[in-house]
């Protein structure tokens, strides 16, 4: 047991202590705010707050996780064990560094709460964000972090890590199906209208796939449920799929909630994974919509709908989560950028969302993704080999900390055609990384 004091405990603190001791390091703590207990107890011991009183291990707080306001930060930044961390302490502190503060800092997504610019789908750049402006979004760093700092302290300690809790890494394989079918089930206008387009902009091999698809000769090219399945199954893996339930619309183009052949592959896909909802762009800006499709999609299944990734990774803190939170959802898989690879929050574990503006910690765990296919193909423009380096890479550190690997996939990317040719092979070497 590892006895930690602080001169004042608060939400923010409570909420840090236990991701970094508990969920991280998985040690067993105890927090005082009483000084004579403090310095009467024989147990390992640390003191994280503004004073040094003896010989004990001082971590000098900064005064972030005992306010309860949200200002522009801008922390003063050092070097340590080849990191560029933030908010940095006195010269007698143990660390160079509040670890602590950094960690509640990057994990409850300060910097989203203040004032930025956003992007043309209105969401928070990564270019903005601390992580990539000091070179280091590709790495997860609270868990970095938290590992380096174990090691010190393990030095001092070392039978308080003799029962250390570890985690083990898992790959949890995600599905976003925006558009369930490319040509079938979509109606005579639809099809019409698509292949006057793509006759007057020449583009004959996207009416050729349709007519292929229309007479049967061959399965519509976003029909990719069957090989998504079957790799899952090789590897003993459920995937979670996340359904665009919603009326047509600029940003919404999925088959219609009400498309019986629509309804009929959910229910099917319901039977063996996972299924969640993948809100609308349009309920972004109306709520009331999200529950109507959120009610429409459990109908169909008949189960409970306790998941949700945002469409377009639209994330508004703190709105977005409250909202998901008021309809029940309890997991989210919305955390990452679309624009850039990397870690969004700096860790690489699924982690509670604290509600800066409510001061509180929340009943929704959010599960933070590294990677999606159309950041590598689209964003970033990267060749099917680049890609497998760069996802390799990623995987390899989620694996250091034994990390949550959410891999995020589109059905439609995984066609086998066109731009997204071979991209299959990728798929199915993630689960091999």
């Amino acid at each position: 047991m590892l006895l930690i004091y602080s001169q004042k405990l608060t939400n923010r603190l409570s909420y840090t202590l236990n991701l970094v001791f508990n969920e991280i390091l998985g040690i067993n703590f105890s927090i005082t705010t009483d000084k004579n207990e403090f310095l009467d107890s024989q147990l390992p011991k640390i003191n994280y707050s503004l004073e040094h009183f003896r010989d004990e291990i001082f971590i000098s707080a900064d005064i972030l996780l005992f306010e309860n306001t949200v200002k522009d930060l801008f922390p003063s930044c050092v070097v340590w064990k080849n990191f560029t961390v933030p908010f940095a302490t006195t010269s007698n502190s143990f660390l160079p560094f509040d670890l602590l503060a950094a960690t509640f800092f990057l994990v409850s997504r300060y910097e989203e709460y203040t004032i930025f610019k956003m992007d043309k789908f209105h969401r928070f750049p990564a270019h903005q964000s601390w992580a990539y402006k000091h070179h280091q979004l590709k790495t997860p760093l609270v868990n970095a972090w938290c590992e380096l700092f174990a090691e010190e302290l393990q030095k001092i300690f070392p039978k308080l890590f003799e029962n250390r809790k570890k985690r083990s890494f898992l790959h949890i394989p995600t599905i976003d199906i925006d558009n369930a079918f490319a040509y079938k089930h979509k109606g005579f206008l639809r099809n019409a209208g698509s292949t006057i387009k793509n006759f007057l902009t020449l583009r004959w091999y996207e009416n050729y796939r349709r007519f292929l698809s229309l007479t049967g000769i061959s399965k519509d090219d976003y029909d990719n449920y069957d090989f998504i399945e079957k790799v899952n199954k090789k590897y003993h893996l459920k995937p979670i799929y996340f359904v665009l339930f919603a009326n047509y619309g600029k940003q919404d183009k999925n088959l219609s909630p009400q498309n019986p052949y629509f309804q009929r592959l959910i229910k099917n896909l319901s039977a063996n994974s996972e299924i969640g909802i993948h809100p609308s762009f349009k309920s972004n800006q109306n709520s009331s919509l999200l529950e109507t499709e959120k009610k429409l999609l459990e109908k169909v299944i008949e189960k409970p709908i306790l998941k949700s990734r945002q469409h377009f990774l639209k994330l508004q803190f703190p709105y977005t989560y409250k909202n998901l939170l008021k309809l029940g959802i309890k997991e989210d898989y919305s955390m990452g950028f679309a624009s850039e690879t990397g870690f969004r929050a700096s860790i690489c574990i699924p982690f509670k969302f604290f509600d800066l503006i409510a001061d509180s910690i929340t009943d929704l765990t959010i599960f933070p993704f590294p990677a999606m296919d159309r950041t590598l193909h689209d964003y970033k423009q990267y060749s099917l080999e680049k890609s497998a380096e760069k996802m390799k890479d990623l995987v390899e550190k989620i694996r250091k900390y034994n990390g949550v690997f959410v891999s995020l996939w589109h059905n439609e990317t995984l066609s086998n055609l066109r731009e997204w040719k071979n991209w299959r092979e990728l798929y199915e070497l993630s689960f091999q990384l």
